[in-house]
């Protein structure tokens, strides 16, 4: 379990900041489960999010759903699309 140090406060938004995860230790995790890289930081955000609002609010709604927004590489040059990504983890 990573400890999150205490939130720096970044203007009007908030960061929290915790050890760096080796890429390594990312990828043995992605080839155990036959997914991606992305597929497992994302899982890992979901995770984060849902004890976040265990903590804040006590409880998640049933069927609660993280959305992603991202920036993706439409291989036209420089251009980037961006796109609204749903992505399959449940919070």
């Amino acid at each position: 379990s990573l400890k999150v140090e205490s939130p720096v406060k970044l203007g009007k938004k908030t960061a929290a900041l915790c050890p760096t995860i080796p890429l390594q230790k990312i990828k043995e995790i992605k080839d155990a489960t036959g997914c991606t890289v992305n597929d497992v930081l994302f899982a890992c955000l979901a995770g984060v999010l849902r004890r976040y609002l265990l903590k804040v609010d006590g409880f998640v709604a049933p069927g609660t759903t993280l959305h992603s927004n991202c920036l993706i590489n439409m291989r036209t040059g420089k251009e980037t699309k961006h796109l609204l990504v749903t992505r399959g983890a449940d919070v």
